[in-house]
């Protein structure tokens, strides 16, 4: 969770396609000193978090702006 929320706040600030700064940052944050997994991530194994975390919040937002999940929506439109 954590790294997560690191993850995300990082990309905003720095932008996406600045993953090599991204992973710099996590490598000497002391929060992580550590968490020997997240430290050891490529960038491309985190860039593959951040688009799911991405999915994941756009999904949230949808939710919270309509009151419905429009996955369960599309997933009945697909299967007519």
């Amino acid at each position: 969770m954590e790294a997560d929320r690191f993850l995300v706040q990082n990309l905003l600030e720095l932008g996406v396609n600045n993953m090599s700064a991204v992973r710099d940052l996590i490598r000497n944050e002391p929060m992580f000193r550590f968490d020997h997994f997240f430290r050891s991530r490529t960038e491309s194994e985190l860039n593959k978090r951040m688009l799911s975390l991405y999915k994941l919040i756009e999904k949230e937002r949808d939710i919270s702006i309509n009151g419905v999940d429009t996955t369960v929506l599309k997933d009945r439109e697909n299967k007519k």
